[in-house]
């Protein structure tokens, strides 16, 4: 069973986020610091609480402390170790007590782990044999402390979270209100290595509020920093935290996108640290800030990737490239330690190497070669030196995640070298460049390194570590060609993880595994590639829940590091011409599974629907007319499935010995473990209900098309002449997905099309694709869906309906919310014409009144005339409302009350004024974002803003077909038949005013479900 503490470890907390921060602390110090009883600022040596003050003993802790500070941790546990020794033959057991607790920091830094917990422990025993007294509670508090950071140092988090929860009732109860504070921010820390980062949020905003009315201190600049760290991972999912609101007003953060506040945070922290003059907390606050820059540049990655080609802009990534750059070269000239400067040098390198390979992929040749000569070529040698620093560290964790680091960078750089080979022509002096000799030696040199950690990570019991530092190895290997070396190195990966339920990185070594597989033509089989690609999508499908709230990395590597493992496996079960049933099912399943994971890494929440039906249970079982065709896109390829509906002979069959059978033999959606086909019954059900169909394209064909599609559907001119532009752009699009299975649509009777879109294609109105005669809703009722399940049908019972409208026909110009939207003349026209229980308009229209409305009754219908916009970004994805702009993921808190005391969902959401964000190819899923967040079985709304009048006239046409209860029409049919309307209406028929009406979820009569 997943538990959130193999989710989310030190490991990768280190890595990018946490590292330098955690090692920051044990120099500042918290709460009543870890070297001196006094504030975080003062410079005084630590009181040796006894009778007869020992000066001598005093400066020994007082160096000790300052050899610390600067690093040297050796000539520290010399000293204190003197100082230990002392304090024994005074007999002074307690203050000797606390020195032990110092020496374990030392020791922890040297990679004595044993010598650290023997000497925590010893600390321990020694305080418990002393009475009672405030002195003994206050030390007893400062060791507790220190082995809270050693626990966590050593991977457990949880062990150090309930120490650092007994440090700060110790701390409260003595009316410590800095050591209070101190051992909130160590929970905090706690807390996100576990993955439990809203209550690591909340740790950290309760100790920052508790901080405000206290003076400047680095205790202080400690609480902003981790708190701008955490803003950036937790994102925008705050609301439920009280301490926040005050704090966002205090730091003046409203009306700002997540990554926005923490650059906020982060910009404060650092004028902090520079006002107390302190190189090392500038040093942090410099390296978190190339953090945050990164996550900027993934940002700008990720946003040039969604849109359309036409409006591609390559410079704000290479910006946010150099941002970073700069801010971790203040990092690194600004420490006085070994460590930062060793940590941002792998960041550095990390993103500019990232860079490379992405300008590479995206075939950015010219950019890709100014690239290499500008950037990287001047780092090369700065890649070798870091290699020989990361070998100086001791032995520790703190090494282990380095060497890891180091070797994902090899990784990336001989990738960024077979894909120059791959495309020589276009490089010939990188081809050749003198650097790629240089590599053998870097990688034996590597090689060598790696089993050394892997051994230190043994040594250390750290498993989770032992398996990364084994699995990245393999990794190493696979990108050298070493097949065999690699293999083995990955099995071995994968029986750890496995050992020790680590199955957040368990994926990556069964997805390794299966690419190797695959690399040495192993398909099929329990060996084969399909077996471990199969392995790894079983293993995130467990984990993705908490890979969505928990894992800050993958909000952003979603489409480099979990996508790829679904689309991989789809294409090797795809990959013959005439692929079988038992693949063709199969497909459809990791396609499912895979559009539910990205709409759970875009909301950053698991959607968990109550009672999901599969789309083949309900045309089989409700829907008999309708068929369902899904698209899939590969590297070089679109693949085309139509599933029909189940034939009335297959249902015959009723022997369940031989469901499996029956299901295989009609292409029944079963689960994937299927037996052989038993002979007798395959001969007398042979009614495959699944087609398919490969058209030769690749994605960016696809996405050019579908951009020329979109920018003449939007174009204001509108005459016949540019009508057949539409019509003959369109008419490719229509021959890849509807064309080779126009005879098995007109043999089965089918009147209603679902699709499962994928890609660029479900920004596409799929009623304005034309046949050469006409557009295809003139043909067909149309749905979408973006994956195969939705919320089952429920009868409805022959009550009038019960709708709640909102409207807003007018915008506040000078308030920043309402700005760029033009009032919407006609909504209160619109509102008057729709049978709504409950109307509010304007300013009554606030997020208050929709929160309070929503959970008001059982509305069946909830109504939106407002300005909206969905975007694959969570932050661009909202509704307008009079007193501020609602995103989706608030839509869900909102709407989370009404689950609990109105559990039946929505029936039908409308959104008829709002748009999918202009040139974004992936905006859909803002779209199925909201509709999954209203809890409705469906949605109605435009794919892009429409003349308001005709939005009148549409909605108002729409509801007379929807509420017609006498002679109920699904609500497929009952957009088919506005549209056709349209169609024969001089004034409307261009598609512009009738096409982007759009359907989304269950398409069936609102009295059927």
């Amino acid at each position: 069973m997943i538990t959130p503490q193999s989710v989310w470890h030190h490991l990768k907390l280190f890595l990018k986020y946490g590292l330098i921060g955690i090692c920051f602390t044990l120099l500042i110090g918290l709460g009543q610091t870890y070297l001196t009883r006094q504030s975080a600022l003062s410079t005084e040596p630590p009181r040796i609480l006894s009778q007869s003050p020992i000066v001598d003993i005093n400066t020994l802790i007082q160096q000790g402390q300052r050899y610390y500070k600067n690093g040297q941790f050796t000539q520290a546990a010399s000293l204190w170790q003197e100082a230990t020794s002392q304090l024994a033959d005074e007999g002074n057991q307690l203050q000797q007590a606390r020195v032990l607790s110092y020496l374990a920091l030392a020791f922890q830094q040297l990679g004595k782990w044993q010598e650290a917990k023997d000497a925590i422990a010893t600390s321990l025993n020694q305080l418990q044999s002393l009475p009672n007294s405030p002195e003994k509670s206050l030390i007893l508090a400062q060791v507790l402390n220190n082995q809270g950071h050693l626990q966590l140092s050593l991977g457990n988090a949880a062990d150090a979270l309930k120490t650092w929860e007994k440090v700060h009732r110790l701390y409260t109860r003595l009316g410590d209100e800095t050591g209070s504070i101190g051992s909130l921010i160590n929970q905090a820390q706690a807390l996100q290595s576990l993955g439990r980062l809203r209550e690591a949020f909340k740790s950290l905003t309760q100790a920052t509020l508790h901080l405000q009315s206290q003076p400047d201190s680095l205790l202080k600049f400690t609480a902003w920093s981790h708190l701008g760290e955490l803003l950036r991972v937790v994102g925008n999912s705050n609301y439920s935290d009280p301490n926040w609101s005050p704090l966002k007003q205090y730091f003046k953060l409203d009306n700002l996108t997540n990554l926005e506040q923490a650059k906020h945070l982060l910009d404060k922290s650092l004028t902090l640290a520079q006002k107390l003059e302190n190189p090392q907390a500038i040093a942090e606050a410099y390296f978190r800030l190339g953090n945050w820059a990164n996550d900027t540049y993934n940002h700008q990655r990720s946003l040039y990737e969604r849109t359309r080609p036409s409006l591609q802009n390559i410079q704000p990534v290479l910006d946010a490239v150099a941002q970073a750059a700069d801010y971790y070269q203040q990092a690194i000239t600004r420490s006085n330690s070994s460590l930062i400067p060793i940590q941002s040098q792998l960041n550095h390198l990390s993103i500019l190497l990232n860079t490379q390979y992405w300008l590479l992929n995206q075939r950015h040749w010219s950019n890709a070669q100014t690239w290499w000569q500008e950037k990287i070529e001047p780092q090369l040698p700065n890649l070798i030196q870091i290699q020989t620093q990361i070998t100086t560290l001791p032995t520790s964790h703190t090494a282990i995640d380095c060497q890891i680091q180091f070797s994902q960078l090899l990784v990336t750089l001989k990738q960024i070298q077979q894909t120059v080979s791959q495309n020589a022509a276009q490089f010939p002096q990188l081809h050749r460049h003198i650097f790629w000799q240089k590599m053998d030696t870097v990688l034996t040199t590597t090689f060598d390194k790696n089993k050394q950690i892997i051994q230190q990570a043994h040594d250390l019991d750290d498993r989770r570590s032992e398996a990364y530092a084994t699995g990245i190895s393999g990794k190493l290997y696979e990108s050298n060609q070493n097949i065999q070396d690699a293999q083995n190195l990955t099995n071995q990966a994968i029986q750890i993880s496995q050992s020790i339920q680590a199955w957040d990185i368990a994926y990556q070594w069964q997805w390794q595994l299966g690419r190797l597989r695959k690399s040495q033509g192993k398909i099929e089989g329990e060996l084969g590639a399909i077996a471990a690609y199969q392995a790894a999508v079983n293993t995130v499908n467990t984990i993705r829940p908490d890979l969505a709230t928990l894992n800050p990395d993958v909000r952003f590597s979603f489409r480099d590091e979990i996508e790829p493992i679904y689309r991989e496996l789809i294409d090797l079960l795809l990959r013959d011409e005439t692929p079988s049933p038992q693949n063709l099912i199969q497909a459809r399943e990791v396609l499912a599974q895979l559009q539910l994971a990205e709409l759970e890494n875009y909301l950053q929440e698991a959607c968990a629907p109550s009672t999901p039906a599969l789309i083949d249970q309900i045309v089989d079982e409700h829907a008999p007319n309708t068929a369902v065709i899904y698209t899939i896109l590969l590297d070089e390829r679109l693949e085309v499935i139509l599933k029909l509906p189940q034939p009335s002979e297959c249902k015959d069959i009723t022997d369940d010995k031989c469901q499996q059978c029956r299901d295989v033999a009609c292409n029944v959606s079963t689960p994937w473990r299927v037996s052989k086909i038993n002979p007798s019954h395959s001969k007398s059900a042979t009614h495959p209900t699944l087609q398919h169909h490969r058209v030769k394209l690749s994605p960016r064909q696809i996405e050019e098309t579908v951009d020329q599609l979109r920018a003449q559907l939007t174009n204001p001119q509108r005459s016949s002449r540019y009508t057949q532009e539409i019509q003959n752009t369109s008419q490719p699009i229509y021959n890849w997905l509807i064309a080779p299975f126009e005879t098995q649509l007109k043999t089965n009777g089918i009147n209603t099309l679902v699709f499962v879109l994928d890609g660029a294609l479900q920004t596409v109105p799929m009623g304005v694709l034309w046949d050469g005669n006409q557009y295809l809703v003139e043909k067909y009722a149309i749905a979408l869906n973006r994956e195969p399940q939705l919320l089952a049908p429920v009868p409805l019972s022959q009550q009038p309906l019960q709708t709640l409208a909102f409207g807003l026909s007018q915008v506040r110009s000078d308030f920043a919310p309402h700005q760029s939207f033009q009032p919407l003349a006609n909504v209160e026209i619109e509102l008057s014409q729709i049978p709504s229980d409950v109307k509010l308009l304007n300013d009554a229209f606030t997020s208050q009144a929709l929160q309070t409305q929503i959970n008001a009754r059982p509305f069946s219908i909830v109504h939106f005339a407002t300005h909206g916009q969905f975007s694959s970004n969570p932050n661009e994805t909202f509704i307008l409302a009079w007193d501020k702009r609602i995103q989706v993921n608030e839509l869900s808190h909102y709407l989370k009350s009404r689950e609990e005391s109105l559990p039946d969902p929505i029936e039908l959401l409308v959104l008829s004024a709002c748009q999918t964000a202009n040139g974004d190819t992936r905006a859909t899923l803002g779209l199925a974002g909201i509709a999954v967040r209203a809890g409705a079985r469906s949605t109605i709304a435009t794919l892009w803003e429409v003349n308001d009048k005709s939005t009148t006239d549409f909605i108002r046409l729409l509801y007379q077909q929807l509420t017609n209860s006498t002679e109920p029409m699904s609500k497929a049919e009952a957009i088919q038949m506005v549209q056709k309307e349209f169609l024969k209406n001089a004034n409307y028929q261009h598609p512009y005013y009738w096409a982007p009406f759009v359907l989304i979820g269950n398409w069936l009569s609102l009295f059927q479900g």
